[in-house]
């Protein structure tokens, strides 16, 4: 368990949204965002500050514990996206946005 000081600086520096999708906490009211490790515990990551990120339920549950995955344009290993080293928009982009209200 990440300690409280911990998780409310990693909730701190993603001002409150997913490091991945850029989900806001008031548009996930029910689910709380979920502090998890960058480079998972079952691969050496450990509770620092800079392996930490903030993650909706979806996001954290589709990366898992995975470091990388197939390209399906190179068929290439490939890195999984790490929000301390890479860039967001070098990665994703947002081609619409829809209000599931």
């Amino acid at each position: 368990m990440v300690e409280v000081r911990l998780r409310n600086l990693v909730r701190d520096r993603a001002n409150n949204s997913c490091e991945y999708c850029q989900k806001r906490q008031e548009e996930s009211p029910l689910i709380t965002l979920q502090i998890e490790h960058i480079i998972p515990r079952k691969h050496g990551g450990e509770d620092h500050l800079d392996n930490l990120a903030l993650a909706c339920a979806d996001c954290n549950l589709r990366k898992s514990s995975d470091l990388a995955g197939i390209d399906p344009l190179t068929s290439q290993l490939t890195p999984l996206f790490h929000p301390r080293t890479d860039l967001w928009q070098d990665h994703f982009s947002w081609k619409e946005y829809e209000s599931l209200a």
